[in-house]
């Protein structure tokens, strides 16, 4: 994490709609992971949240494996591919999302994506970062190396709601 001023807007939020969430200023809040390898087959689970109604061309990156990005009216996701796009209108955030194409939205509808052929990746996990910022609450986010059902999706996002700091 970089940059945050953990004060309200850029920082953990005790309090209002975002209560218990990381949130990024937009400005130049951005969250990086260490490099680490990633397969064709993986589940992303998590809670977070566009905040903001804009096309940013940033978001949730995994080269080459996922990209979430926010958009006027909703999220553009990217699976297996950069070039792959799939356009989620309406929505503004993700439960879960399968490198089989299967996306579950806050309600656990399942929306059937496109994917791309990628077969791997490394480098690094990116929130909101690479010189383009966005507003996100961010609470938790897992990555599985295989696909998940979506009952075995709904049990780990229910698991992760119960994780706190230590």
């Amino acid at each position: 994490m970089s940059n945050f001023g953990f004060a309200e807007g850029s920082g953990y939020n005790e309090q209002g709609e975002y209560a218990g969430y990381l949130v990024t200023d937009g400005v130049d809040d951005m969250i990086t992971s260490s490099a680490f390898q990633m397969g064709k087959d993986f589940t992303i689970v998590g809670d977070w949240k566009f905040i903001d109604n804009k096309k940013s061309g940033t978001g949730l990156v995994k080269g080459s494996s996922f990209y979430i990005y926010n958009t006027m009216i909703g999220l553009d996701l990217y699976i297996n591919s950069g070039s792959v796009k799939n356009s989620l209108g309406g929505i503004k955030s993700i439960n879960a999302a399968c490198s089989d194409g299967r996306v579950y939205d806050p309600n656990w509808d399942e929306i059937l994506a496109n994917t791309g052929n990628v077969v791997g990746s490394g480098g690094m996990l990116e929130v909101s970062s690479n010189g383009r910022f966005d507003r996100i609450a961010f609470k938790n986010l897992a990555i599985y190396p295989r696909i998940l059902s979506k009952d075995d999706c709904i049990k780990a996002y229910n698991y992760l709601q119960t994780l706190k700091a230590k």
